[in-house]
């Protein structure tokens, strides 16, 4: 009888479920932008997804095509304010014998234009190594 009652009431949650309103998510597409920063040149993918109101998640890769091809996963998350878009990035991949780990902050205007800061460390298990660098982003066409 305990089991036949938990049925019930189990599928008259699951039943109540699927009556609540559920937000989803809008998977926006894919944007690129061209980008320089100190010396280094490259294109920045991302997979933009809306959330709503403003809140959006991003996934992608950062590759650098000079002075020599690297490639990392990068995501974070970004909020359509009043001045532009504010993002926030991480990207890591493994260098050598060590791993890189990277922070940036990136602003996009109306024309989605922008500059990104970045606090980039290198860890080869002995040594970490943390630089900064300013960048500029040109919105392309996706290759």
């Amino acid at each position: 009888m305990k089991k036949l009652r938990s049925i019930i009431v189990l599928s008259v949650f699951f039943l109540f479920m699927g009556i609540v309103p559920s937000y989803g998510q809008v998977f926006s597409g894919d944007f690129c932008w061209s980008f320089t920063a100190n010396g280094d040149s490259g294109i920045l993918d991302l997979g933009v997804t809306e959330i709503g109101n403003g809140h959006v998640l991003t996934t992608g890769l950062f590759t650098t095509t000079s002075p020599s091809f690297a490639q990392s996963i990068i995501n974070g998350n970004a909020e359509l304010l009043s001045d532009g878009i504010h993002a926030t990035l991480t990207r890591s991949r493994f260098e050598g014998a060590g791993i890189t780990h990277s922070v940036m902050h990136m602003f996009l205007n109306a024309t989605l234009d922008g500059f990104f800061e970045e606090s980039v460390t290198f860890d080869d298990g002995v040594n970490l190594v943390t630089s900064f660098r300013t960048g500029s982003l040109f919105s392309i066409r996706c290759p």
